[in-house]
């Protein structure tokens, strides 16, 4: 049923009905309780802006500071989080060398609202993931999740033609549509960066996947355009992003994967291209939309142990 919504209002945002496309993202708010330290985070953030509301900026400077080190302290694993409140820090600090305290005062108001943004988001749930899937991971956090084996459609992407190549694979067979759609990238053209200096090449996507519920559905094998094959376990790092989900973004996250693989490089290595799994329809917009970025990995620790069994 959520899969017909996902299309249904995909329908709507292209003919326009806005007040269909805002009930339907309305009725899917994911009700899950924050976590502990996500719940005293965000009474850190509340009462940090109310006691300076009576305050003058040099008092408000040193409240809000205060607030920024706590959330930093309970919060450190949150790559986004952390960014947003060390910007706002230096900001800060540039401003009030400037004598510029209200500018200050500014800079960490609006590091600690995006951080309260990122602690309240709740994905829109517009379907189901496939069977066995694990949870998905929390905005700004980078985790190791394991995928179980499970069967999907692929195609090649040619831009808007791969969705809707794979939308007419799925209702001709009478199959449910399921979050998330899986996006595999790979290396683009390099681009030049300023002062000369070369940036990583552009992620490009490859193909787009639409994923069955359980591998007992549909039929393996080419279907037009659209290849069904189920695929292997595999183990990914991931992390929770919302909003945009461009050029732009897809290589930042690619970034923090990146640097996260770097720092447990003895745990863990790349075993596959950058991938994205979009969990929200057109219908969904801005800031409310949710994605993860993940890199296939394997356990160095799992294929060091098995080595060492070896006759």
């Amino acid at each position: 049923m959520r899969g017909l919504i996902w299309v249904a209002a995909l329908f709507a945002v292209l003919s326009g009905d806005v007040h269909f496309v805002a009930r339907c993202a309305a009725a899917y708010e994911d009700d899950v309780q924050p976590a502990k330290a996500t719940a005293e985070a965000l009474a850190t953030i509340d009462a940090a802006f109310q006691t300076s509301q009576t305050q003058q900026p040099t008092e408000q400077i040193v409240t809000l500071r205060a607030a920024v080190s706590d959330v930093s302290a309970r919060l450190a694993e949150n790559v986004l989080i952390a960014e947003a409140l060390n910007s706002a820090l230096d900001d800060s600090q540039r401003a009030e060398a400037a004598s510029k305290p209200r500018v200050a005062v500014d800079s960490l108001r609006s590091g600690l609202s995006e951080a309260r943004e990122i602690l309240r988001f709740r994905i829109v749930d517009e379907g189901p993931q496939p069977e066995g899937f694990p949870a998905i991971t929390p905005v700004g956090e980078i985790r190791v999740k394991q995928y179980p084996a499970y069967r999907l459609a692929r195609a090649k992407s040619t831009g808007d033609n791969a969705f809707w190549t794979l939308f007419r694979h799925i209702q001709k067979n009478d199959i449910a549509m399921t979050a998330p759609v899986k996006m595999t990238y790979g290396t683009g053209a390099t681009k030049a960066a300023p002062e000369g200096k070369a940036e990583a090449p552009a992620p490009r996507q490859v193909d787009m996947a639409f994923l069955y519920r359980n591998k007992e559905q549909g039929k393996l094998g080419a279907d037009g355009a659209v290849d069904v094959s189920e695929v292997a376990p595999v183990l990914a790092v991931s992390i929770g992003l919302r909003g945009p989900s461009g050029e732009k973004q897809l290589a930042a996250a690619r970034a923090h994967l990146e640097r996260w693989l770097t720092k447990h490089s003895a745990e863990y290595q790349a075993a596959g291209p950058l991938r994205m799994m979009g969990f929200n329809s057109p219908m969904v917009v801005g800031k409310r939309r949710y994605y993860e970025v993940e890199i296939p990995v394997r356990d160095i620790r799992e294929a060091d142990a098995e080595k060492g069994k070896a006759p």
